[in-house]
């Protein structure tokens, strides 16, 4: 990241293990990372998967919630380079997206921020395992 550049998604995590790489070293880790496979994850709670699938593939119209399926497709395959792939992502990763977004990211006009607000926790938690498991 160029410096004095602002992260768009800060992580106490990967903030201190990226700060040091060259825009060189990032184009050469992303080139990397697109050569891998998709991940194959599983779902934490398999009780959980009916609801999860519910509001992926219809949303929630009484909370004012669209399906997940309208812009990541599916598969979970997304629709690049707006919608990223959900599919086989972790289902922690995905929860603790969904759960910081109108913290970290959340800003007028984008989408997602729209949308959010409107998830319950135990819908995060029910989409997130629902996604893990897609293919």
């Amino acid at each position: 990241m160029p410096p004095g550049a602002k992260a768009l998604r800060p992580s106490p995590v990967m903030s201190p293990l990226v700060a040091a790489l060259s825009k060189s070293d990032v184009t050469a880790l992303a080139a990397y990372y697109s050569t891998l496979s998709p991940p194959t994850n599983t779902a934490r709670d398999l009780a959980r998967l009916e609801l999860g699938r519910t509001i992926y593939t219809k949303g929630n119209p009484e909370e004012g919630l669209p399906a997940c399926i309208t812009c990541h497709r599916p598969t979970g395959s997304g629709i690049r380079p707006d919608f990223p792939r959900l599919a086989g992502q972790s289902a922690d990763y995905v929860e603790n997206q969904l759960s910081a977004w109108m913290a970290v990211r959340g800003k007028p006009g984008k989408l997602m921020t729209m949308i959010v607000p409107h998830l319950q926790p135990a819908e995060r938690q029910a989409v997130a395992d629902y996604v893990a498991q897609l293919h």
